[in-house]
């Protein structure tokens, strides 16, 4: 073999126990790294094990308590298992990353529901009554073509209560049976998820999707309205207002 041949070996050698190094180093050593790219809110406060398996602590703005996650991979072939655990939230399931995709599968997710009441404090809204519960969700988003290739969700809120303040005097609404259902929606011959919240009659009370464009937009219909509380003047088939609201802000670097 001739030197160029030695000097190639050398360098594929030298990235080759880099690379399973870098494997090997725990966790907590990228901690500082990883507290500059959390989204806005929220903290890293430890990080341990290894990149197959370890445990994460995070703090949510509002929250008491921080929010733990871990993680273990069996197989380099098989997605990763994950579980949440807090006092007022538990979930689990599964995640697969590859080069160019992510793709995420709820199995199971239980929420507090005054878990919410201090993001809504400021707008005077306080939720009360039984945990909002994630049956199913399964996601895949391709990096290579910023969308998503597949979305489906239902959540439910069995029972509960929400209060409000209109000119200082407080308004409530019982909650029987909320329904959210998660779709993809095609939008300028792209496919975009959708996520449509509907009552206990099976009406639809909002509309929430992600537009091509990086915006959410927000459809709110007549019924949400009469069902907490508030009397609708106009007709009921068309959207009492829509919003939309670009998606900037959400991460800091």
């Amino acid at each position: 073999m001739g030197r160029r041949t030695y000097i190639a070996l050398a360098i594929w050698f030298v990235f080759v126990v880099s690379c399973v190094m870098g494997a090997y180093v725990p966790l907590h050593y990228w901690s500082s790294q990883l507290r500059l790219v959390m989204p806005q809110g929220t903290q890293l406060v430890r990080l341990s094990g290894h990149w197959w398996r370890g445990q994460a602590q995070v703090s949510v703005m509002a929250w008491s308590q921080p929010l733990q996650f871990s993680w273990s991979l069996s197989s380099l072939f098989e997605p990763i298992t994950w579980h949440l655990n807090h006092p007022k939230v538990v979930g689990y399931g599964q995640l697969q990353p590859t080069m160019n995709s992510l793709s995420l599968w709820v199995e199971g997710l239980r929420m507090e529901a005054d878990l919410l009441n201090p993001s809504l404090a400021p707008q005077g809204v306080h939720l009360s009554g039984q945990a909002i519960e994630i049956t199913r969700w399964f996601s895949v988003y391709d990096f290579s073509q910023a969308q998503f290739q597949a979305f489906r969700a239902h959540a439910h809120w069995g029972a509960g209560r929400i209060e409000y303040q209109v000119e200082q005097q407080t308004i409530a609404a019982n909650i029987e049976n909320w329904q959210l259902h998660g779709d993809l929606f095609i939008e300028a011959q792209e496919p975009q998820p959708r996520l449509t919240l509907r009552s206990q009659q099976d009406r639809p009370l909002f509309e929430l999707k992600l537009l091509p464009s990086q915006e959410l937009e927000l459809t709110v219909m007549p019924e949400l309205i009469e069902a907490l509380g508030q009397r609708w003047p106009g007709k009921k088939e068309y959207p009492a207002f829509v919003m939309v609201q670009p998606l900037t802000g959400m991460w800091r670097y």
